[in-house]
């Protein structure tokens, strides 16, 4: 039984709220888990279709951010490559081949994916003749930087859907997003490349990365939730997905414990601020999918399940973060998947096979992301303990928001 904010109790065995404690001997609290009312979100890459395909379009990127996994977009490979245009024929019959059955999201992703505008376009024009990807809602994942009226006319063209990344304000985002040829903070530039998408009428979701200093600050009455908060609504971001920098366990990035708690703090006012202003956010979104779908991930997140990157190579991986990684690479467009066994392991990597797992009390909605257990306890069978805390205090503040909008209708 886990207490809300608002003083109301959820039962993580039922998944149903009550006003006020059930006793011990409420069938409800002694109804066993019903996981057979509870489905199986995710499918096999062989079934001939996927929930998403990241294509990874260059290397290059004009940021060199201090927390980047991909290592400034190189993934640590020493070299700034991009697609070449014969690339991207092998690269869709291969989807073709493979996914006959459709791709729900494909997603244009880097490096820096819009330096790349002529390799979307190019996809996107095919789209109507790809059975694959014909019916694929389209997004990328940008820093925000670079946008210019030709990028901006086939976003909009396109209907793709741009996810920025906004650490907070200018004093936290310039602090870590930072131009290569200057060494200056890239926050102006962002922010009013967010406010030209949203009046161009495309959607704009932020993603603010949460790091230890940034708690730190807002714990000092340093960072001021409510004023950030006006400031994502006065540009027109109408989505914030938030989630935790997760470091190399002990690097710099690393949360503390009492850098958690803070974190816990963070996340609540955070969530609360934005959902007083209309603004959606990952937490609210995702607590409503599962109580209304009941839908769940026996394993974690769908890496190699039902999702796949391509890189400029056309390698395939499970997730963008495993990317020059060789023990996660899954194969190539021209051979398909060859590396059964780490696609077996990820099949048969199961929350039921977890004791922290099936202790949790959001063992049933949780979808948590198995690149952030490689690059925090370097396996894909341990989760990472941030994302862990992160996103049960996510799930419990996004039903206690949910619940508050109810009772206020």
């Amino acid at each position: 039984m886990v207490t809300l904010r608002n003083g109301m109790y959820y039962d993580v065995l039922t998944h149903r709220v009550f006003k006020r404690r059930p006793s011990s001997d409420s069938p409800c609290l002694n109804r066993p888990i019903h996981r057979s009312s509870v489905r199986d979100r995710t499918f096999s890459l062989d079934s001939g279709r996927a929930r998403r395909v990241v294509l990874i379009l260059t290397e290059r990127c004009n940021l060199a951010c201090s927390y980047c996994y991909a290592g400034q977009g190189a993934y640590g490979k020493g070299s700034l490559n991009r697609i070449p245009d014969r690339q991207i024929d092998s690269i869709l019959e291969y989807l073709e081949e493979t996914f006959p059955n459709g791709i729900e999201n494909l997603q244009f992703f880097g490096g820096e994916p819009l330096l790349e505008t002529r390799a979307i376009r190019s996809i996107c024009e095919r789209a109507p003749h790809c059975v694959s990807i014909r019916d694929s809602a389209r997004s990328v994942v940008t820093n925000g930087t670079v946008l210019s009226e030709g990028i901006l006319e086939v976003l909009s063209i396109y209907h793709i859907a741009v996810t920025i990344s906004l650490d907070g304000p200018a004093e936290f985002h310039d602090l870590y997003r930072v131009f290569k040829r200057c060494g200056c903070g890239s926050f102006r530039v962002v922010t009013k490349n967010v406010a030209r998408l949203a009046s161009a009428g495309v959607p704009v979701a932020i993603q603010l990365t949460v790091s230890p200093a940034m708690v730190q600050a807002h714990a000092r009455g340093q960072f001021d939730v409510e004023d950030f908060s006006d400031l994502l609504d006065n540009i027109g971001v109408r989505y914030v997905h938030l989630s935790p920098v997760i470091d190399v366990l002990g690097g710099e990035f690393s949360f503390s414990e009492q850098q958690l708690e803070q974190l816990d703090a963070f996340q609540a006012q955070m969530i609360a601020a934005l959902h007083a202003r209309g603004l959606m956010n990952n937490a609210v979104v995702e607590a409503h999918r599962f109580l209304t779908k009941r839908e769940c991930n026996p394993g974690y997140c769908g890496a190699g399940l039902d999702e796949l990157t391509v890189d400029i190579n056309g390698d395939l991986y499970p997730c963008f973060m495993f990317i020059n990684k060789p023990e996660f690479r899954i194969g190539t467009i021209n051979k398909g998947v060859t590396n059964t066994a780490l696609i077996t392991q990820l099949e048969t990597n199961r929350k039921a096979h977890s004791e922290i797992c099936e202790r949790c009390a959001i063992v049933d909605s949780c979808k948590a992301c198995v690149g952030a257990s490689v690059l925090e306890n370097g396996t894909v069978s341990r989760p990472s303990t941030t994302m862990c805390r992160f996103l049960n205090n996510n799930y419990f503040l996004g039903v206690n928001e949910l619940i508050e909008s109810i009772r206020h209708e």
